[in-house]
């Protein structure tokens, strides 16, 4: 099943001066980013709130950042999912030089890539953090091919690739690592650690909105009945605390914090028609934050029966 388009590369600042130290770098990245697409687009500055603009309809940060969800959407949600994803390779930094992450983009998002290229360019020149901490040394790899940098002035475009969700295998057990906070709730409560029901919920939500979103896309799936049999998963071992974030938001003038899951988790079960599902998870992130880059995580080990 061809479930989205998309674009992944890989982002490099290098030569960050001072250099970096952050106990999370999801939240800075995504501060940096959101402020830099903004001073290019908005017109007003960000004197103006994007509820009250006139001519918000016509922006590019307003489609990407604060776009509502339309009325009709199947799904009970205040704003459009974003449609890019900063997905941190060391989410924790000590005084560091470089600052790594992979960088996608989705669906129709991916015709405007010079855009987002000039917002990361934007960004080293602004700073990350307090220090605003600055890059002028700004290079783009899709896979091992150098497709941008800031010093050399070339541009390549980048792969386009399609995500085609497996055939379901054998499997009887799996284990995950949180690369970074995976926030599930459940009631109203961050759930810690999620069972198996939980993770795929939250699995099938994500790839359904990038698919209806950014593919104009209604999966036809059994989904309730999946969930039903995940619920014969069993959560047999795991590993790993609850993760505060803190972050301030420009936007709300105010201090918050993230929490989220980070560790390991092992299941066992009828798993094999899940796997495909846990690589699409694996690829574009699960559970909520995602534009901090939360939800990240890579599949350790797969159980196959014989």
């Amino acid at each position: 099943m061809e479930i989205l388009n998309f674009i992944k590369v890989n982002v490099k600042f290098q030569e960050v001066d001072p250099p970096v130290t952050t106990p999370y770098v999801g939240t800075m990245l995504r501060g940096a980013f959101g402020h830099s697409l903004r001073k290019i687009f908005c017109i007003f500055n960000k004197r103006k709130s994007c509820k009250t603009c006139s001519v918000k309809e016509g922006c590019f940060y307003y489609k990407v950042f604060e776009t509502p969800a339309p009325p009709d959407s199947p799904f009970s949600l205040n704003y459009s999912p974003h449609p890019f994803v900063i997905s941190p390779t060391k989410p924790k930094l000590e005084k560091s030089p470089l600052l790594e992450f992979d960088f996608l983009l989705f669906g129709k998002f991916t015709n405007y890539y010079s855009y987002f290229v000039r917002t990361l360019k934007e960004m080293g020149s602004i700073g990350f953090g307090s220090k605003r901490s600055k890059s002028e040394s700004l290079e783009i790899y899709d896979s091992d091919r150098l497709i941008f940098s800031s010093r050399k002035e070339n541009f390549k475009e980048p792969t386009r690739r399609i995500f085609l969700l497996e055939k379901p295998t054998k499997l009887q057990e799996v284990e995950i690592e949180l690369l970074t906070p995976l926030k599930i709730s459940s009631k109203g409560k961050v759930v810690f650690p999620p069972d198996f029901q939980q993770v795929m919920r939250s699995v099938f939500r994500r790839i359904s909105l990038l698919a209806y979103f950014f593919e104009e896309k209604r999966l036809n799936v059994n989904f309730k009945g999946l969930l039903e049999k995940a619920k014969e998963v069993s959560l047999v071992e795991w590993e790993g605390n609850q993760v505060k974030v803190r972050r301030y938001s420009t936007r709300k003038k105010e201090k918050m914090s993230l929490l989220g899951f980070q560790g390991r988790l092992k299941y066992k079960g009828d798993l094999g028609i899940f796997l495909p599902w846990l690589k699409a998870g694996e690829e574009f992130h699960i559970g909520k934050h995602i534009s901090f880059g939360f939800g990240k995580f890579r599949l350790l080990s797969e159980g196959r029966s014989t």
